[in-house]
């Protein structure tokens, strides 16, 4: 099966796979710019073309598509200092905003913020400077409990796929980004 390709997202392609792969343009693409169905290169990983996709849309017009529930969040790796953005699902709640981090021993990105850190997230179109904190739910249940139970009014079923069978349970198992407006 093949899958047509539009040529500047095909141009795209083929600069990821010639760092990874060299002479790629000659080991998956046809000469009509179609690639047969494999799995991607590793070093995208497997929400890497999904999240990149996201981005795209909330930083154009159409942000409108996902803004009120999804959002960027950008920050400075706390060693490397690189800059990373990211889309993440977030809550309205608390003067703030609530990201549950799903999987969080599967992620990084969130250990940047278990001493508050500054980040920029972008909301309906506008970069806003927020202060951001992630708590953990073993370490501090007294502090996620409240933002977990918001996030739930919110998205519920999210928080009904997180590890526990009860809200208790799942603050055990939960880690949760607070954001609020810098001061």
């Amino acid at each position: 099966m093949h899958v047509e390709v539009h040529p500047i997202l095909r141009g795209l392609a083929l600069g990821h796979l010639e760092e990874e792969h060299p002479g790629a343009d000659t080991i998956g693409i046809d000469a009509l710019g179609r690639f047969p169905t494999r799995p991607r290169p590793r070093s995208v990983g497997a929400m890497g073309g999904a999240n990149a996709v996201v981005e795209t849309i909330l930083k154009s017009p159409l942000h409108r598509v996902m803004s009120g529930k999804l959002a960027l969040i950008r920050y400075q790796g706390s060693r490397t200092g690189t800059e990373h953005t990211l889309p993440v699902q977030y809550a309205d709640t608390h003067g703030g905003l609530v990201v549950v981090v799903g999987k969080p021993g599967t992620k990084t990105w969130w250990r940047n913020f278990t001493t508050m850190g500054q980040a920029q997230v972008l909301l309906a179109g506008s970069w806003v400077p927020m202060t951001a904190h992630a708590l953990v739910g073993s370490e501090d249940p007294e502090a996620v409990t409240p933002l977990l139970r918001s996030y739930a009014t919110r998205f519920p079923k999210v928080v009904k796929s997180l590890e526990g069978d009860t809200l208790e349970g799942r603050v055990e198992h939960a880690v949760v980004v607070w954001l609020r407006p810098a001061a």
